[in-house]
């Protein structure tokens, strides 16, 4: 049964309440980032003060991550449905599907959406009658097309979403890198269980990789000529965005087995989660093949003058081996996999080979005429 309208407006004052907790919770991991990336500047005479500083960062963005993941529980608790059920459940609540689900109505020879264009909205619909969405990652960048291309009629939207589907498989790589583990998804299902009974290590693990890596990456970018990633490497700012959606899964995972409900509830929430779980983790080792299969492919085609002067004296931190071993070792202890089998070889060849390339002469300077 839906919710009665008294029922919704007794919901929506927490609800309201939990939103700016959660941006509370946000601007305090940002602060502490910024308190990370303020440490690593200290001098020598202070490097005491700035490892506790550090430190406190680190606890400080890990209960903000607790803290956000908290608000957004409260905020479902309002509804009295589990995240779970409010995703996987029908659009309808009778006993039955309505007749026209039935017919064919949307899928048939004579549908309303036979159309081509209304394809993707068919294949959405279906779905969610069904109860089996369509990728959040498609769903996401559906949503943000720009309003013109909205403006422009169903066939340009279409267009534009069969591009985004052309994208999505792209990021895959086609020729798997060696140095990078292939996932069975039976034994990362097992791994995913040991994950969450060893919660509050596996949220520390995955927070710490993703601002040790997300400083790294912002310092390169103030100092690099070009004040951003070469497009090679443009898959590693996405590791960081993933860990801490791992961080923020497992938190929920936690409070989902914690919550007072039926044990079959139970089981099936953690069903749920542990799915979801699996999806990141599998996007996570995507990504880290698909930046190995472009660090190959550029050191294939030749690093010689490709980098203007000052570019390898910007790789600071990126390129130190403290921050490629903490990242093999964290990648490896959620892929469930020896760090030795994590090595980042592509990686870490091709920031060499950057410090060994002959760099591109500077510009000449310009003069007004």
């Amino acid at each position: 049964m839906l919710p009665t309208p008294e029922v919704r407006a007794a919901a929506a004052a927490p609800a309201a309440a939990a939103a700016p907790a959660a941006d509370a919770a946000r601007a305090v991991a940002f602060r502490a980032v910024a308190a990370r990336a303020a440490s690593d500047a200290a001098n020598s005479a202070q490097a005491r003060a700035a490892r506790v500083a550090a430190d406190a960062a680190d606890f400080a963005a890990a209960d903000a991550a607790r803290a956000a993941a908290a608000a957004r529980a409260a905020v479902l608790a309002d509804t009295k449905l589990s995240e779970a059920d409010l995703w996987s459940s029908r659009l309808w609540h009778d006993k039955a599907p309505p007749d026209w689900a039935e017919l064919d109505a949307l899928d048939g020879p004579d549908a309303v959406l036979a159309d081509p264009a209304f394809d993707v909205w068919r294949r959405w619909y279906l779905a969610a009658l069904q109860g089996t969405p369509l990728p959040i990652a498609l769903q996401e960048k559906v949503a943000l097309i720009p309003n013109n291309v909205w403006g422009a009629g169903p066939e340009v939207v279409a267009e534009r979403i069969n591009e985004i589907e052309e994208d999505l498989r792209e990021d895959t790589p086609r020729d798997w890198p060696d140095h990078v583990p292939k996932l069975e998804t039976r034994k990362l299902v097992q791994h995913i269980h040991t994950l969450l009974d060893n919660r509050f290590l596996s949220e520390g693990v995955a927070l710490s990789a993703a601002h040790g890596l997300e400083n790294a990456i912002a310092q390169f970018c103030r100092n690099a000529p070009a004040n951003e990633l070469p497009e090679e490497m443009l898959p590693l700012r996405r590791v960081p965005d993933i860990l801490i959606r791992l961080a923020s899964q497992i938190q929920i995972a936690a409070q989902r087995s914690e919550a007072l409900q039926s044990k079959d509830q139970r089981l099936r929430d953690k069903d749920i989660e542990i799915a979801k779980l699996s999806a990141t983790i599998v996007e996570l080792n995507s990504t880290i093949a698909t930046l190995e299969g472009n660090l190959a492919n550029a050191q294939a085609e030749g690093l010689d003058r490709n980098f203007r002067k000052g570019f390898a004296e910007s790789l600071g931190k990126l390129g130190h081996p403290a921050t490629l071993g903490g990242l093999a070792l964290s990648v490896a202890y959620f892929f469930g996999v020896p760090a030795s089998d994590v090595t980042f070889q592509n990686l870490r060849d091709y920031l060499r080979g950057v410090e060994e390339a002959e760099p591109l002469p500077d510009l000449p300077g310009t003069f007004d005429v």
